[in-house]
């Protein structure tokens, strides 16, 4: 008897892998895609709304996207922008110059990310799980509410979905064909990827750990550890790096003077190791914070995994379908060493220690592990039900995922009553004020946004002045010489009777009032 051993056991890996995505399409599979396109198209059309579903960070995209149209560069008011990169906001700075401030048509062109997602997403699971299977996966996706509502957001979060999934398309076309000019295309999407989400970088990593492994595995091969590097490592990692490299030296260059007093955050880094987000010659994070903080981004990502994203207080029930979730991810990681698993966990990573959490900062994840669990599912279950009941099983518990998920148009009539009173209060202020306003309230991103006119914004200011002395300063710096007031936020309700005080009492205009703190 010839005895088995690890190389042969990597061998037979390295084989299998690559059977599995060299699958040929069948007429099943094209008429999944097919069908998939179809309620793809009807859905941009029943699933998306003309209203602004106002998030901070999407009003910062639609400045910042002026500005760039503006020819004033990446900046947000005025100062130069750099706590995020700019590819979100060079990617809908088209759609403004087309259409202006046409909220409908930007929800279209994120929604049509989302679309584009699923079939790259189909496109990638087929192999593994055949047509049925991919397009029950995609429709789980799909149907997930906070995918839905960041479809319909002015958000990065689902176009960095689709860099993503082209990202691991390209990987795995890469594995199965390596070149040159493979290896450089990858490095462009990766490097586009991380322009429109940082987390998208964490591609590069595990593309090195996955193609490591299988290098290790196939002692076979008659490559080199040299060659390797200089093959498999050397044209991707120079690639993204040449590409993004000029996204850290504009940030050296055109550095804003902190602190930051127009946004909450300074930069990632400030937000992630200084206790003052604005500010990065704040104290860092002390050890026992760090502990304190990554123990409740795991509770906060073990709820999330286990609602789909829809829920961030852990239960029992939650932590028990969490603990199944990720043993099958797990299992499935071992058996066969994948990017997109090493994807996962290096997402993990960064997610359990970012300085806040919500639930879209999943959404990467969440569209990646909700395959890769139904696949480790499978092929556990094919096992013991033979591939038919593994196929039935997985099918079963994807339609009772949908099922229980399946809320289209949710909050639609909360969003349309939003975005009307806050277009009345644009039109109003618009039709009352001067020409030589300049305008600020205590959050001024979303009027900014509807406005399109700079509004400046006084919290931060209060908080770094230590009140009106900092709010002072913000009227000073940037020459504000009208405030204005919504009784429905606290916070302008919070605000608001000190700067009456002190200057005047507002006149109303529409639903806000409005004062004049200087000729």
């Amino acid at each position: 008897m010839q005895r088995k051993t690890i190389g042969d056991e990597g061998q037979r890996f390295v084989d299998h892998e690559a059977q599995c995505d060299a699958q040929p399409w069948s007429q099943a599979d094209f008429a999944g895609l097919a069908v998939l396109v179809v309620a793809l198209l009807a859905a941009l059309v029943w699933l998306v709304h003309p209203w602004y579903d106002p998030m901070i960070d999407g009003s910062i995209y639609v400045s910042t996207a002026r500005s760039l149209l503006a020819g004033e560069g990446y900046t947000y008011l005025g100062t130069p922008f750099h706590l995020r990169p700019p590819g979100f906001s060079l990617l809908l700075a088209p759609v403004l110059r087309v259409a202006g401030t046409n909220f409908h048509l930007m929800n279209l062109f994120v929604a049509s990310f989302g679309c584009a997602s699923l079939v790259l997403l189909y496109v990638w699971v087929r192999p593994r799980l055949g047509g049925g299977l991919a397009l029950l996966v995609c429709v789980t996706v799909g149907t997930n509410p906070v995918f839905l509502t960041l479809c319909n957001q002015v958000m990065s979060d689902i176009p960095g979905v689709f860099f993503v999934l082209a990202s691991l398309l390209l990987a795995r076309n890469s594995a199965r064909n390596p070149s040159l000019a493979n290896e450089i295309a990858l490095g462009v999407c990766i490097a586009a990827s991380a322009y429109v989400r940082v987390l998208g970088a964490m591609v590069i990593p595990a593309i090195l750990i996955e193609r490591a492994l299988r290098h290790v595995r196939n002692p076979s091969s008659k490559t080199s550890h040299a060659q390797f590097a200089w093959k498999q490592v050397a044209p991707l990692l120079i690639t993204t790096l040449v590409l993004l490299a000029p996204w850290g030296i504009r940030n050296q260059v055109a550095a804003a003077a902190p602190p930051a007093d127009q946004l909450l955050n300074y930069s990632y880094s400030t937000a992630l190791f200084h206790y003052d987000f604005g500010d990065p010659s704040s104290p860092f994070v002390s050890a026992s914070d760090w502990g304190t903080r990554i123990l409740t981004r795991c509770n906060e990502i073990i709820a999330a995994v286990a609602t789909r994203l829809q829920e961030k207080t852990p239960t029992l029930g939650n932590i028990a379908i969490s603990t199944v979730v990720f043993a099958l991810f797990l299992y499935g990681l071992i058996a066969s060493p994948s990017v997109a698993g090493f994807f996962i966990l290096f997402s993990l990573v960064i997610t359990g220690s970012y300085f806040a959490f919500q639930d879209r900062l999943l959404l990467p994840v969440f569209v990646v592990l909700v395959p890769l669990v139904a696949i480790a599912t499978h092929r556990l279950l094919s096992a013991i039900l033979g591939k038919a009941g593994a196929s039935v099983s997985v099918a079963v518990v994807l339609v009772a995922i949908c099922v229980a998920d399946f809320a289209p148009r949710a909050q639609w009539n909360e969003i349309e009553a939003r975005h009307q009173r806050s277009s009345r209060i644009a039109d109003s202020l618009r039709a009352a004020l001067p020409a030589d306003s300049r305008l600020a309230t205590v959050r001024g991103f979303h009027l900014h946004a509807m406005l399109d006119q700079p509004v400046y914004s006084l919290r931060w200011g209060y908080r770094l002045g230590a009140g009106m002395a900092g709010i002072d300063a913000v009227i000073d710096r940037y020459g504000v010489n009208t405030l204005v007031f919504d009784s429905q936020s606290k916070l302008d309700s919070e605000y608001e009777p000190a700067l009456v005080a002190k200057y005047g009492a507002p006149t109303a205009v529409g639903e806000v009032r409005v004062l004049r703190v200087r000729d």
